[in-house]
């Protein structure tokens, strides 16, 4: 009998496929369950439990979201990992996805490895044409220093230390800091989330929250659905862990949901990484409609959700939608979020919210990777986040870069040739533009970097490295009158490659040496 001396308790607040996903790890951990073991079919586990099959199927669903379990469409649902009586010997040779050798003799790599660079190297040559002199950035999507609260948040530091001492400079736990632990709770229920304990994890970055979820969610070959155009960042973690990315376009009004739901028919992915709110690099905001159908598509073929919300803080106009954690078609969602984009993001911290079993597997990586994170800036964090004067700074922070936004799309407007097409973002630090006419934006940022201006090519933020006729600008960090400068100077580039297109005779500008 599976599970034999289990007693599911009824009346003490623990779902019961959580008490049962619960049970199996142990089983797991104390070696009567073994890796590559395929668990009982949900009807006759249901059966023997005394319980609806719906619920044993929702404890494997959580298990295959934390990475314990994988399913195997027509075969059941098999224990994470290889059987350990096969040998290392016995996996060599054997085929790899789109028939790439694994292990193979010639002591090459163990999986089939995207022989391009994670990170595209034309990111160091947009850092170094920015650092120029006279040179105006549009380019980097980071928040302005000179907002940051220096000397608030230095008190809180002094006090925190004051309070808790030594304590806060010795090892921490790896889950987080207790006190800002419970404000992110407190946070997180005002805007939606239920939360309940055990299911925060304190990061350092929502990047290495990323990191983290990728390393213990996916393996190399593995499937990985994004949107096109994403995250720089995610595709360069994912692209380095081998995974194989699945693009779905995104139209006016964010991610094709029903495109999705379309290639969810066909594939079976890891995971669904999505920006629902103020999207970079393109700053759209999914409706609440498709955040309903979002779910409801990833819920029906069993996929997991894992929503980065990092811009979810810079809301400057709009109503506000929920996160997609915080509606009630969200489980399995696995939500990622960070204060950094409003201030301090060389703090590292960020937050992962997903169920109980995720996050200990999240723990678990977190442990072998850096321990924790520093207790010291969690706590001096919480202090801020939770002061008065932390409210008036954020709004002064939002109207600053709505202020900002709005001289950049104005500016557009007057300067840029007909035919250009461009976001308007009601949040975050960064909007797309459609260059006009097929002009390819890698052509032209040559120009521009000559005319004075730096731009994000559209390709460096696509799966496949497509999307040559796009851009991404952003305005955090540069003030409203460069913004203007900036975005004139790159009109003006436009307007010259059109010429020379019109021509049939473009010159060819090189931008300067890098060294």
């Amino acid at each position: 009998m599976f599970l034999d001396g289990l007693r599911l308790r009824r009346d003490d607040g623990v779902p019961l496929h959580r008490q049962i996903a619960d049970a199996i790890l142990a089983e797991v951990s104390t070696g009567r369950l073994q890796p590559g073991g395929r668990l009982p079919a949900s009807r006759d586990l249901a059966r023997e439990l005394g319980v609806n099959r719906g619920t044993v199927q929702k404890a494997y669903d959580l298990l295959v979201s934390a990475g314990e379990a994988r399913a195997r469409v027509g075969q059941g649902t098999f224990i994470s990992g290889s059987p350990p009586a096969v040998s290392a010997a016995a996996l060599r040779g054997r085929p790899g996805r789109a028939g790439t050798a694994v292990g193979s003799p010639g002591g090459g790599l163990p999986f089939a490895f995207d022989p391009r660079a994670a990170e595209d190297p034309d990111w160091q040559r947009l850092s170094r044409w920015s650092a120029r002199p006279g040179v105006i950035s549009l380019a980097g999507g980071v928040p302005d220093a000179r907002l940051f609260p220096v000397e608030p948040f230095q008190e809180c530091l002094n006090a925190a230390l004051d309070e808790e001492g030594a304590s806060l400079l010795q090892y921490g736990a790896s889950r987080g800091h207790a006190g800002f632990l419970g404000f992110l709770g407190r946070h997180l229920r005002r805007r939606g989330l239920s939360i309940g304990p055990g299911q925060i994890l304190v990061v350092s970055g929502s990047q290495q929250g990323l990191d983290l979820i990728g390393r213990a969610l996916i393996a190399p070959g593995d499937a990985v659905v994004v949107e096109d155009p994403t995250y720089s960042g995610a595709l360069a973690l994912f692209r380095m862990l081998g995974a194989r990315l699945l693009p779905v376009p995104m139209d006016d009004d964010g991610l094709d949901v029903e495109h999705l739901s379309g290639l969810l028919a066909r594939e079976r992915p890891r995971l669904v990484y999505t920006i629902p709110t103020f999207h970079n690099p393109t700053g759209q905001t999914l409706s609440r409609a498709r955040r309903a159908r979002l779910l409801e598509v990833c819920g029906a073929a069993g996929v997991p959700v894992v929503e980065d919300d990092s811009d979810g803080e810079l809301r400057f106009e709009g109503s506000e939608q929920p996160p997609l954690a915080a509606l009630p078609q969200a489980h399995g969602v696995i939500y990622m979020g960070t204060f950094s984009k409003l201030f301090f993001p060389g703090l590292r911290l960020g937050w992962v919210v997903a169920d109980g079993p995720v996050i200990q597997r999240l723990e678990a990586t977190k442990r072998v990777t850096d321990l924790h994170t520093p207790p010291l800036l969690q706590a001096a964090m919480a202090r801020f986040a939770e002061s008065e004067v932390c409210g008036v700074i954020c709004d002064e922070v939002r109207t600053r870069y709505r202020a900002r936004r709005d001289v950049m799309l104005a500016t557009l407007e007057e300067t840029m040739p007909e035919g250009t097409r461009w976001t308007r973002p009601d949040g975050g630090l960064s909007l797309m533009v459609d260059l006009p006419g097929g002009l390819d934006a890698g052509d032209l940022l040559p120009r521009a970097v000559d005319e004075g201006v730096v731009f994000a090519p559209g390709r460096l933020f696509s799966p496949g490295r497509t999307g040559s006729h796009r851009l991404r600008l952003t305005y955090g960090s540069v003030e409203e009158d460069e913004i203007a400068t900036g975005v004139s100077r790159l009109a003006a580039a436009v307007r010259h490659e059109m010429q020379g297109q019109a021509s049939g005779s473009r010159t060819v500008v090189s931008a300067p040496p890098l060294v």
